[in-house]
């Protein structure tokens, strides 16, 4: 995936059941892989997401995290955490593989994407060491979309 493509013609599967088809989403979307609930940059990236997530809503984007942790382990995450936005559950790393958040050893990659309200990939960001960076580069990339500004 890069800057430009569009959203791949996958579903998400939220912790709750629901299915999200992202391609027809119609919202910006900001989608974070992360390689494992209840670690320590992993609760810290989600936290952050949580602790913006007023700005997110504000400026119409939707906020999903994708780990690779059973939907049982990502609801305790969400419910310990007070995160606001649904997880997703991907042990496979399906949707991970559509994305390139696949990293070596089959592990998840620490990688956010932005999508705008038609699904163009607007922002793909990956930084191991500085969780924060993840939320703030997401809503750096969405407010000159939002604004008609450009970037």
């Amino acid at each position: 995936m890069k800057l430009g493509d569009h959203l791949p013609d996958v579903e998400l599967t939220l912790d709750n059941g629901d299915k999200i088809a992202l391609a027809k989403l119609g919202k910006p979307l900001v989608l974070f892989f992360y390689p494992k609930a209840f670690s320590p940059v992993c609760t810290a990236e989600a936290c952050h997401f949580r602790d913006l997530a007023g700005d997110f809503t504000k400026l119409g984007a939707v906020v999903y995290g994708v780990a690779p942790d059973n939907p049982e382990t990502l609801k305790r995450f969400e419910t310990e955490h007070k995160l606001p936005y649904p997880s997703a559950s991907d042990p496979d790393k399906t949707l991970a593989k559509a994305f390139g958040a696949v990293g070596p050893f089959n592990t998840m990659k620490r990688l956010t994407v932005v999508a705008d309200a038609t699904g163009k990939v607007v922002m793909l960001y990956s930084n191991i060491f500085n969780p924060n960076a993840h939320s703030q580069r997401a809503l750096e990339a969405l407010v000159p979309r939002l604004v008609g500004k450009p970037s």
